[in-house]
């Protein structure tokens, strides 16, 4: 199974709340997928819909705090992605201090 790595990553020093995703275009060659995490490929969404105008919020139980820069993670359940499109936003909490990280 082929997983695809986010451009986009959660920063550093981050609580996440929510996950969210939204398919642009069918994805075809899985019948569903996960969005989460390297650690926890389904943090954020498991069995998605693989069709047109899918959308998932993905709540977090508790919010989760990342220490580094981390990509979302979206695995197909089953064989490997052959195309479609899905955009990701993340909802999130970032502390700021007096000084400069």
């Amino acid at each position: 199974m082929k997983t695809v790595t986010s451009k986009n990553v959660i920063p550093h020093h981050s609580s996440v709340i929510a996950v969210n995703i939204w398919v642009l275009d069918g994805i075809t060659g899985a019948p569903s997928f996960a969005v989460g995490v390297e650690e926890d490929p389904s943090r954020y969404g498991d069995k998605l819909k693989t069709t047109k105008d899918t959308t998932n919020i993905g709540m977090t139980y508790h919010p989760v705090t990342y220490y580094h820069d981390t990509p979302i993670t979206i695995m197909p359940n089953k064989n490997e992605f052959k195309s479609g499109k899905i955009r990701v936003s993340v909802q999130y909490l970032k502390p700021q201090g007096s000084w400069k990280w």
